[in-house]
This record gives C-alpha cells, structure tokens and sequence, in this order.
C-alpha cells in the first residue's frame, strides 16, 4: 500500500514538474549548480548531463558496495530541488579469483521520491530520501563537471 502510495505522489509530483517546464525557463540554469563531484564521510555522488537521459547521479558508498544510479532528474524551481524519481540500486564488487567487475542484487525503482537540495549556506548538497538509506546524506563539492569533460 506505501509503495502504490509513493508512485502515485512521485507520478502527481512528475505530472506538475512537466506542466511547469515551460514556465520555469530561468530555473534550468540552476541544474548547473549540481553538476561535478561530491563527497561525504560515506558516500560519493558525481552528477552529469547525458544527452539522452537528461541529468544523471551516480551515488556509491565510500566504504562498501552499493549504488545507486539515477537518472531523468528533474529541477524544481520553486522548491531549488533537484528530483530523482527514476533509480538502480545495486551492490558493485570486484571478484579479485576472475578479476572482473560484478554487480548483483538488482533493484529496479521505477519512481522514487529522491531530491538533492543546497544546504543554507550552498556549500553542502543534502541527498534525501535516498532508498535503504535512514537519513539525509551531506556532501560537499570536490569539482565541477567541467574537469571531467
């Protein structure tokens, strides 16, 4: 019943995003803000802009194996929040016998109630609502996206 719930407030909150794209033009230059690398104590997330997925984050754990990939993320202007209601949650190894990168345990989110905003000083993005993870996650920038184009 939470989970009809949630992708019933995620599609109702998409429905109003897409209705108020054209007249949120001045909020698209806000995305830029997001883009580059972030750190926390134990987490990593580098956020990018892919030609075909729109903004893209990529969210691992610093000290262990999951991730969290999101994509199809959408600013709100309004609330200066960036929302990630599409999402692939994972755990990302290396099988040291084969040598080979493995990722296992696959979950599909179709709609997740995800956002990024600033912290009040805009030094630090807050990851919210981050699935299987309790509380915000805090993460400060390391660089710009532009250093790894």
């Amino acid at each position: 019943m939470k989970r009809i719930i949630a992708a019933l407030l995620a599609a109702l909150l998409l429905a109003c995003l897409a209705a108020n794209a054209g007249a949120e033009a001045p909020g698209e230059d806000m995305t830029d803000r997001f883009l580059g690398e972030w750190v926390g104590d134990a987490y990593r997330m580098y956020v990018r802009l892919d030609e075909e997925d729109g903004i893209c984050a990529r969210l691992t754990q610093a000290e262990g194996d999951r991730v969290w990939e999101f994509y199809r993320c959408l600013y709100d202007a309004d609330e200066a929040r960036l929302y990630a209601p599409n999402y692939t949650r994972y755990r990302e190894y290396i099988d040291w016998d084969t040598m080979e990168l493995v990722q296992e345990d696959w979950a599909l989110g179709d709609l997740g109630l995800t956002w990024f905003a600033f912290a009040e000083d805009d030094d630090a993005l807050i990851a919210c609502e981050v699935p299987e993870v309790d509380e915000p996650i805090t993460l400060s920038r390391v660089s710009e996206e532009e250093d790894f184009v």
